[in-house]
């Protein structure tokens, strides 16, 4: 079937890219360490550009939470009330005639 190469295809492929990936994050570590060293030189347009980026960030991670927890805020549904809670649900062999 030609999913199940594509599939394939697609996880070779990203197993393939995984050196690649972890050379380019610690490329973006040392960079990072760099700016940190020499932050006395940092200007103020760099500094706002990383803390909107941060913020921006942040931001799609709460709606990606807020989303994977069905639209909530807290994270939960409320709870039923005490007299929905106690009864018993109702079948035709349970309702008196």
């Amino acid at each position: 079937m030609k999913s199940i190469e594509l599939s394939r295809q697609l996880l070779y492929t990203r197993l393939a890219s995984i050196r690649g990936r972890t050379e380019s994050f610690w490329k973006e570590v040392d960079h990072v360490k760099g700016l940190w060293k020499n932050r006395a030189d940092l200007k103020v347009e760099e500094a706002g550009t990383a803390a909107l980026f941060g913020l921006d960030c942040f931001v799609w991670f709460c709606a990606g939470e807020i989303v994977g927890r069905g639209f909530t805020f807290t994270g939960y549904y409320p709870p039923l009330t005490l007299e929905e809670t106690e009864q018993p649900p109702q079948t035709d062999a349970s309702i008196e005639r």
